[in-house]
């Protein structure tokens, strides 16, 4: 299939009762498209979105080269469930003003470092033993302000700031993390 003369490494894989979705990796750009559009819908798309993408492929390399600078912390599982429920317990408390009401579970995650579900149960990438305190601590507090607001919105990421005002420079270096360990993991 013929790119723009910018994006390179252009995947396309299609799926039943998919929206259209384009993945930008520093390897390069995987596009899903529903069955029946063809290779000439995927080129429009990454035409439409060419701006958007070279941006991430832009932030993907940053955040890489950041990774290559990040130390990694080695706890056991176990021992990133203990300290996660210290978190969740002080976050409760500080969020909630209520004592800790989930319970903590560490499991393999591929696409999130932690989820909260409506019963309770939070739920930790594995790959969180691997990062600093502090970064454990913004994850917890991240899902514990999920139990006043679901969505993602002012009154959610307000939650956020007045126990963690600096989340923003915390995400980024979650990212940072996340290719550090996604490339550790796949080398391992």
């Amino acid at each position: 299939m013929s790119q723009s003369k910018k994006v390179q490494n252009i995947s396309i894989r299609y799926f039943k009762n998919s929206a259209v979705k384009i993945i930008v990796s520093p390897n390069g750009v995987e596009v899903h498209l529903p069955e029946g559009y063809d290779e000439l819908k995927a080129k429009e798309i990454v035409n439409k979105y060419e701006p958007w993408i070279e941006r991430k492929l832009r932030e993907l390399l940053e955040l890489v080269e950041l990774s290559k600078q990040l130390e990694v912390v080695n706890r056991s599982a176990e021992e990133l469930r203990q300290l996660a429920k210290s978190f969740a317990d002080q976050a409760a408390r500080e969020v909630l003003g209520i004592s800790n009401p989930c319970k903590i579970v560490v499991r393999d995650m591929s696409r999130k470092w932690a989820s909260l579900s409506e019963r309770g149960m939070l739920t930790i990438n594995k790959l969180a033993r691997y990062l600093p305190d502090a970064l454990v601590k913004y994850i917890i507090y991240h899902e514990i302000c999920h139990l006043l607001e679901k969505k993602h919105n002012k009154r959610y990421w307000s939650c956020v700031e007045k126990t963690i005002p600096n989340y923003e420079e915390l995400e980024y270096k979650l990212r940072a993390y996340e290719a550090k360990l996604k490339t550790r993991e796949a080398l391992t």
